[in-house]
């Protein structure tokens, strides 16, 4: 009798940990299933003339474009901070407003038309703000400056050499 009452709770305990079991898989997989997207947004590395570029704000890919905040960049190519100017008004960045011999360049919060010199561009993806950082096309900016760029898709490696 004794051994027939221990056989009765063992089968519970089994279902228990088989429930238990099933809730730690159903977890994992959750856990795993979430962590995905923001792995195959983030992990790009961008070098500049052979130097990494770190940001505050990290590199993403935003429809198929690697965007940074624009003052790394900006600066990354030689731009220095006097040239650079955010209106937090109009939400708009312009480069080199008045300096000679340099490329002008204008961007807008949003918009997918810049201007570079005196000709307006149409961007594939619009500047917008994250984490308090406006992001920026990098690839449009670094050739608008003269650089060539470089994306090699499988390491998520953008090289820029200007």
């Amino acid at each position: 009798m004794v051994y027939k009452e221990y056989e009765g709770v063992s089968k519970d305990m089994r279902k228990v940990k088989s429930k238990q079991l099933l809730i730690v898989a159903i977890m994992l997989a959750i856990f795993i299933a979430a962590s995905l997207p923001a792995y195959a947004a983030g992990g790009v590395t961008v070098y500049v003339n052979g130097k990494q570029l770190v940001a505050d704000v990290p590199a993403v890919i935003t429809n198929g474009r690697t965007m940074l905040p624009f003052r790394a960049v900006f600066n990354a190519l030689g731009v220095s901070d006097d040239r650079i100017v955010w209106n937090e008004k109009s939400k708009t960045v312009e480069v080199n407003r008045g300096v000679r011999d340099a490329t002008y360049i204008f961007l807008s919060i949003g918009g997918t038309g810049a201007v570079v010199g005196d000709e307006l561009i149409m961007l594939d993806v619009a500047p917008y703000i994250s984490n308090s950082r406006t992001l920026v096309p990098l690839r449009f900016v670094a050739e608008s400056l003269g650089a060539d760029v470089d994306w090699n898709p499988n390491t998520k490696v953008v090289t820029v050499t200007k």
